[in-house]
């Protein structure tokens, strides 16, 4: 699964968690001992919760209905960076739509200081997934396409300069 993510890391664990109940969620959080929690996003209630939590560290494609103030500053708070798929994109037949709620995710979570990244999920070598081209999207989106991979490289504490060379962000 990590290299779907497009997510090249060194000895780090990752927990991926996709639950529709706070209970599940919760218990799951309490008892991984992975280096990275990673919560693939629902609704907007368990999103909340999800974030309110300081052992989850990465809120996977939320909809863009469901990032509000509320939910940033709570990302903000327990340092839970909220993760765009470029997956999402290559897949869709609304690219503008997403484009659009790209940029409402980005300027709220950006709005209450979040971190924020974006995760190629990349199936084959000649799709997107070098830094330079995940930053150069958020770059056109008009925010900061450095934060995003500067923030990647901290969830997953990887800061080799292969990535910089066209490795995976």
């Amino acid at each position: 699964m990590l290299e779907e993510l497009g997510w090249a890391l060194h000895d780090r664990s990752i927990n991926f968690l996709s639950h529709d109940d706070w209970g599940k969620l919760k218990r799951s959080l309490r008892n991984s001992d992975a280096d990275i929690n990673v919560f693939e996003a629902s609704n907007r209630q368990l999103n909340r919760k999800a974030v309110s939590d300081d052992r989850l560290d990465v809120l996977l494609s939320p909809e863009a209905a469901g990032v509000d103030e509320v939910l940033a500053a709570k990302a903000c708070e327990n340092e839970v960076s909220v993760a765009l798929s470029l997956r999402n994109l290559i897949d869709s037949n609304r690219r503008t739509e997403l484009l659009s709620d790209w940029r409402i995710i980005l300027d709220t979570v950006t709005s209450q200081d979040a971190r924020y990244m974006v995760t190629t999920e990349a199936k084959t070598k000649w799709e997107p997934r070098s830094p330079r081209a995940v930053r150069s999207l958020v770059d056109t989106l008009g925010f900061d396409g450095k934060t995003a991979i500067r923030t990647h490289r901290q969830v997953t504490g990887n800061g080799d300069k292969e990535e910089e060379a066209g490795g995976s962000p």
